[in-house]
Protein backbone atom coordinates (compact mmCIF):
# COMPACT_ATOMS: atom_id res chain seq x y z
CA UNK A 1 0.00 0.00 0.00
CA UNK A 2 0.88 3.16 -0.81
CA UNK A 3 2.43 5.87 2.49
CA UNK A 4 2.02 9.24 1.30
CA UNK A 5 5.20 11.89 2.06
CA UNK A 6 4.77 14.60 4.16
CA UNK A 7 4.41 16.66 0.94
CA UNK A 8 1.45 14.39 0.01
CA UNK A 9 -0.38 15.17 3.16
CA UNK A 10 0.56 18.50 3.01
CA UNK A 11 -0.96 18.86 -0.26
CA UNK A 12 -4.21 16.77 0.31
CA UNK A 13 -4.96 18.89 3.15
CA UNK A 14 -4.37 22.28 1.13
CA UNK A 15 -1.45 22.96 3.96
CA UNK A 16 -4.10 23.29 6.50
CA UNK A 17 -2.18 20.84 8.74
CA UNK A 18 -4.04 20.81 11.91
CA UNK A 19 -6.29 18.35 9.84
CA UNK A 20 -3.67 15.86 8.90
CA UNK A 21 -3.08 15.53 12.88
CA UNK A 22 -6.63 15.59 13.59
CA UNK A 23 -7.12 12.99 11.03
CA UNK A 24 -4.59 10.79 12.96
CA UNK A 25 -1.70 11.59 10.46
CA UNK A 26 0.16 13.47 12.63
CA UNK A 27 2.66 10.46 13.59
CA UNK A 28 3.59 10.09 10.00
CA UNK A 29 4.13 14.07 9.15
CA UNK A 30 7.53 14.86 9.32
CA UNK A 31 8.10 18.55 7.74
CA UNK A 32 10.49 21.17 8.48
CA UNK A 33 9.64 24.82 8.84
CA UNK A 34 11.47 25.65 6.15
CA UNK A 35 9.83 22.62 3.91
CA UNK A 36 6.43 23.80 4.65
CA UNK A 37 7.34 27.72 3.25
CA UNK A 38 8.19 26.23 -0.11
CA UNK A 39 5.39 23.82 0.17
CA UNK A 40 2.90 26.68 1.07
CA UNK A 41 4.31 28.99 -2.26
CA UNK A 42 3.81 25.99 -4.19
CA UNK A 43 0.46 25.78 -2.79
CA UNK A 44 -0.49 29.10 -4.00
CA UNK A 45 0.66 29.12 -7.53
CA UNK A 46 -1.30 25.84 -7.73
CA UNK A 47 -4.84 27.19 -6.33
CA UNK A 48 -4.74 29.60 -8.75
CA UNK A 49 -3.95 27.92 -11.69
CA UNK A 50 -6.89 25.59 -10.53
CA UNK A 51 -9.43 28.49 -10.70
CA UNK A 52 -8.99 28.14 -14.51
CA UNK A 53 -9.43 24.42 -14.50
CA UNK A 54 -11.56 23.35 -11.73
CA UNK A 55 -14.72 22.85 -12.71
CA UNK A 56 -16.41 21.44 -9.15
CA UNK A 57 -17.88 23.84 -7.24
CA UNK A 58 -17.15 22.37 -4.11
CA UNK A 59 -13.89 22.10 -4.63
CA UNK A 60 -13.29 25.49 -6.23
CA UNK A 61 -14.89 26.95 -2.83
CA UNK A 62 -12.45 23.99 -0.88
CA UNK A 63 -9.03 25.97 -2.82
CA UNK A 64 -10.37 29.89 -2.73
CA UNK A 65 -10.45 29.06 1.09
CA UNK A 66 -6.70 27.40 0.91
CA UNK A 67 -5.64 30.86 -0.63
CA UNK A 68 -7.63 32.46 2.13
CA UNK A 69 -6.09 30.30 5.05
CA UNK A 70 -2.57 31.22 3.96
CA UNK A 71 -3.20 34.80 3.34
CA UNK A 72 -1.85 34.82 -0.52
CA UNK A 73 -1.00 38.26 -1.43
CA UNK A 74 -3.21 40.83 -3.14
CA UNK A 75 -5.87 38.03 -2.31
CA UNK A 76 -8.96 40.27 -3.14
CA UNK A 77 -7.91 42.14 -6.15
CA UNK A 78 -6.79 38.88 -7.80
CA UNK A 79 -9.98 37.14 -7.19
CA UNK A 80 -11.94 40.19 -8.50
CA UNK A 81 -9.62 40.23 -11.63
CA UNK A 82 -10.34 36.43 -12.42
CA UNK A 83 -14.28 37.46 -12.46
CA UNK A 84 -13.81 38.41 -16.19
CA UNK A 85 -11.57 35.49 -16.69
CA UNK A 86 -13.07 31.87 -15.79
CA UNK A 87 -16.42 29.84 -16.37
CA UNK A 88 -19.39 31.03 -15.03
CA UNK A 89 -19.52 28.84 -12.65
CA UNK A 90 -16.60 29.77 -11.00
CA UNK A 91 -18.13 33.16 -11.17
CA UNK A 92 -20.10 32.44 -8.84
CA UNK A 93 -18.04 30.91 -6.10
CA UNK A 94 -15.73 33.80 -6.71
CA UNK A 95 -18.37 36.55 -6.00
CA UNK A 96 -19.73 34.93 -3.02
CA UNK A 97 -16.38 34.23 -1.49
CA UNK A 98 -15.39 37.85 -2.22
CA UNK A 99 -18.20 38.58 -0.25
CA UNK A 100 -17.64 36.68 2.87
CA UNK A 101 -14.14 37.93 2.75
CA UNK A 102 -15.18 41.78 2.50
CA UNK A 103 -18.57 41.89 2.11
CA UNK A 104 -18.24 42.63 -1.72
CA UNK A 105 -21.05 45.27 -2.87
CA UNK A 106 -21.10 43.75 -6.69
CA UNK A 107 -21.24 40.30 -5.40
CA UNK A 108 -25.02 39.69 -5.60
CA UNK A 109 -25.36 41.79 -9.21
CA UNK A 110 -22.73 39.27 -10.51
CA UNK A 111 -24.13 36.39 -9.28
CA UNK A 112 -27.64 37.71 -10.42
CA UNK A 113 -26.27 38.06 -13.59
CA UNK A 114 -24.58 35.12 -14.13
CA UNK A 115 -27.62 33.71 -13.37
CA UNK A 116 -29.51 35.17 -15.83
CA UNK A 117 -27.31 34.47 -18.88
CA UNK A 118 -25.96 30.36 -17.68
CA UNK A 119 -29.43 29.46 -15.22
CA UNK A 120 -28.87 25.95 -16.02
CA UNK A 121 -25.47 25.59 -15.69
CA UNK A 122 -24.78 27.35 -12.23
CA UNK A 123 -28.72 27.03 -11.00
CA UNK A 124 -26.96 24.43 -7.99
CA UNK A 125 -23.89 26.38 -7.20
CA UNK A 126 -25.86 29.99 -7.03
CA UNK A 127 -28.42 28.98 -4.71
CA UNK A 128 -25.37 26.94 -2.85
CA UNK A 129 -23.42 30.41 -2.63
CA UNK A 130 -26.30 31.91 -1.49
CA UNK A 131 -26.75 29.76 1.33
CA UNK A 132 -24.09 31.61 2.95
CA UNK A 133 -24.36 35.13 2.47
CA UNK A 134 -26.67 34.54 5.43
CA UNK A 135 -28.49 38.46 6.00
CA UNK A 136 -27.38 39.81 2.85
CA UNK A 137 -30.00 42.01 2.33
CA UNK A 138 -30.17 41.85 -1.65
CA UNK A 139 -29.94 38.04 -1.76
CA UNK A 140 -33.02 38.17 0.71
CA UNK A 141 -35.01 40.12 -1.65
CA UNK A 142 -34.27 37.81 -4.21
CA UNK A 143 -35.48 34.47 -2.45
CA UNK A 144 -38.43 36.68 -1.33
CA UNK A 145 -39.04 37.16 -4.97
CA UNK A 146 -38.78 33.49 -5.62
CA UNK A 147 -41.35 32.32 -2.87
CA UNK A 148 -43.73 35.02 -4.32
CA UNK A 149 -43.44 33.95 -7.90
CA UNK A 150 -44.70 30.56 -9.60
CA UNK A 151 -41.35 29.26 -10.79
CA UNK A 152 -41.56 25.95 -8.93
CA UNK A 153 -38.10 25.05 -9.03
CA UNK A 154 -36.86 28.80 -7.66
CA UNK A 155 -39.68 28.50 -5.30
CA UNK A 156 -38.22 25.28 -3.93
CA UNK A 157 -34.67 26.08 -3.88
CA UNK A 158 -35.37 29.71 -2.40
CA UNK A 159 -36.91 27.71 0.87
CA UNK A 160 -33.92 25.47 1.13
CA UNK A 161 -31.94 28.46 1.48
CA UNK A 162 -33.78 30.11 3.77
CA UNK A 163 -34.28 26.78 5.95
CA UNK A 164 -30.08 26.80 5.44
CA UNK A 165 -30.14 30.18 6.94
CA UNK A 166 -32.38 29.53 10.24
CA UNK A 167 -29.73 27.47 11.43
CA UNK A 168 -27.00 29.74 10.22
CA UNK A 169 -27.77 32.96 12.07
CA UNK A 170 -31.45 33.76 11.98
CA UNK A 171 -33.13 31.33 14.11
CA UNK A 172 -36.40 33.47 13.73
CA UNK A 173 -37.10 32.00 10.82
CA UNK A 174 -38.20 28.82 12.86
CA UNK A 175 -40.07 29.93 15.08
CA UNK A 176 -43.85 29.39 15.65
CA UNK A 177 -43.05 26.92 12.33
CA UNK A 178 -41.92 29.62 10.55
CA UNK A 179 -40.04 28.02 7.56
CA UNK A 180 -42.12 25.58 7.44
CA UNK A 181 -45.22 27.99 6.38
CA UNK A 182 -43.12 29.08 3.90
CA UNK A 183 -42.80 25.70 2.06
CA UNK A 184 -44.31 25.37 -1.35
CA UNK A 185 -46.48 22.72 -0.05
CA UNK A 186 -48.13 25.51 1.89
CA UNK A 187 -48.27 27.65 -0.84
CA UNK A 188 -50.43 25.36 -2.94
CA UNK A 189 -52.85 23.92 -0.10
CA UNK A 190 -52.53 26.63 2.22
CA UNK A 191 -52.40 30.03 0.37
CA UNK A 192 -53.63 32.33 3.51
CA UNK A 193 -50.86 30.89 5.75
CA UNK A 194 -48.44 31.26 2.78
CA UNK A 195 -49.08 34.85 2.73
CA UNK A 196 -49.19 35.43 6.48
CA UNK A 197 -45.65 33.41 6.42
CA UNK A 198 -44.16 35.44 3.78
CA UNK A 199 -45.10 38.62 5.78
CA UNK A 200 -43.51 37.78 8.72
CA UNK A 201 -40.36 36.48 6.98
CA UNK A 202 -40.26 39.99 5.15
CA UNK A 203 -39.92 41.14 8.81
CA UNK A 204 -37.49 39.28 9.84
CA UNK A 205 -35.32 39.94 6.60
CA UNK A 206 -35.78 43.61 6.86
CA UNK A 207 -37.74 43.65 3.35
CA UNK A 208 -40.37 46.27 2.62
Amino acid sequence: MYEMTSKDLYFANGGQTHYIYRDGFGDQYKASPAEEAAWRKELIEREWKRLHTETNAVLIKALIGNLMYHNADKLVPKLTKKLAEVSPETRVVIAGSLWRINGYKKSFSIIQETFRSHREAVLSTVFATFQEMVGNQEVAVFLINCLENNDAVLCQKAHVTLTMWSYMGLPQLRDGDLINRLSPEDKRSNPDTFQAALKTAKCILKIR
